[in-house]
């Protein structure tokens, strides 16, 4: 007979009253009954232990005291924790109903690593979108896993180690790329996971110090660990990592530039008149921020979820395809996986690729090179 594995949950918090409820049900309410859950408070002085006690019958053990931030808080429950499998959901985040089944199915099957998709919310609990990385081999090396859908056997982080406390932001980056580098196998599970409340401690005013941090990472790597050096897996992973670098900075550059109009000139290029952005995700987020100072020149965003229809994303109409008039219109595709779907609906409307839609990738590898080539005839000059 298999054995039941048991399934250590993590849950680190600091004065989360307002969200570690749902937290919490989101791990005591699922079906599978041999959970673990482990709960590391970092001496809340709000009304989070009040909601802790509440449900200490249910917590396999849980302390409040000072730490030295989040990552030491995450060891602190490692160390505790008994469990064949490790998972870790802060106090913001929850699981969705009897995911924990679906995981344990995985790590039956021999996986090592498992994560999912994530599901994006903001603070007040309405989905902007889902994160999506599939299984892509090898493209995937070197990029973020959505950190609150994996769950890592214990004894992974007993032979390589735990998070490095010397990081603010990104030292779960740093841990899944050195686990990449050792061979760990990451398994994905094409369903969404966990839910992740936007606004914490990686988001907004400190995205520029994430990229830095992960600009650390791949130093770190490339001086203390020579011997993964020869592996196909650390070349991959400095293609993709420097790919992202270059990507973000280029953007704070081109926003920064006075007057910049690469987004005019290049829809000038392009023979049309205004830009529609499909997609009301996050990527559709990003791509407004990339066009930035020609903002007016977005007719209206696209998207096929009712729920998103009819609101506004920085006061641009978001519509169904069926209400759209195109004429004139340089379609931008946001998201990746879609691609081939939407594209087809496109051609059916008479829409040819390249002249009337690109990838939002694309586009972004445009903006790149009048980036580049503007500041080579400045040089020239």
């Amino acid at each position: 007979m298999m054995k039941k594995l048991k399934i250590s949950i993590i849950t680190v918090c600091y004065n989360s009253e307002k969200t570690i409820e749902k937290t919490i049900k989101s791990v005591i309410n699922q079906e599978y009954d041999n959970i673990e859950y482990i709960i590391i408070d970092g001496g809340s002085i709000d009304g989070t232990l009040d909601i802790i006690k509440k449900y200490s019958d249910k917590i396999a053990y849980w302390i409040s005291e000072a730490d030295n931030g989040i990552y030491d808080a995450m060891n602190k429950g490692i160390r505790i924790a008994t469990g064949d499998v490790i998972g870790i959901i802060n106090s913001d985040d929850w699981y969705i109903d009897n995911v924990i089944s679906l995981i344990t199915s995985a790590f039956h099957n021999g996986a090592d690593a498992v994560y999912g998709d994530l599901l994006l919310v903001d603070q007040s609990g309405q989905s902007i979108g889902i994160q999506h990385i599939k299984e892509q081999e090898k493209d995937l090396i070197g990029k973020v896993y959505p950190h609150p859908t994996i769950f890592l056997r214990r004894n992974i982080y007993i032979k390589y180690g735990f998070f490095d406390t010397s990081y603010d932001i990104a030292a779960d980056y740093k841990l899944t790329s050195l686990l990449e580098m050792h061979g760990v196998k990451f398994v994905y599970i094409p369903q969404i996971i966990a839910a992740f409340r936007s606004g914490g401690i990686s988001n907004n005013t400190r995205k520029w110090r994430c990229l830095i941090e992960t600009k650390r990472v791949i130093k770190e790597i490339e001086n203390h660990n020579l011997e993964l050096h020869k592996t196909i897996n650390f070349k991959i992973f400095i293609r993709n990592y420097r790919w992202f670098f270059l990507r973000q900075y280029i953007r704070s550059r081109i926003r920064r530039i006075k007057d910049n109009n690469f987004s005019d000139k290049f829809l000038k290029r392009k023979q049309k008149q205004k830009y529609v952005v499909w997609g009301a995700g996050l990527l559709g987020h990003e791509c407004i921020q990339w066009l930035d100072k020609s903002r007016s020149q977005i007719k209206y965003i696209i998207d096929s979820d009712v729920n998103k229809q009819k609101k506004k994303i920085d006061n641009i109409l978001v519509i169904g395809l069926e209400q759209t008039h195109l004429e004139g219109c340089l379609v931008i595709i946001t998201p990746n996986d879609y691609f081939d779907e939407i594209a087809e609906k496109l051609i059916l409307k008479g829409y040819k690729e390249d002249s009337d839609y690109i990838s939002f990738r694309e586009y972004q590898e445009e903006m790149i090179r009048d980036y580049i080539q503007s500041k080579l005839i400045k040089k020239s000059e």
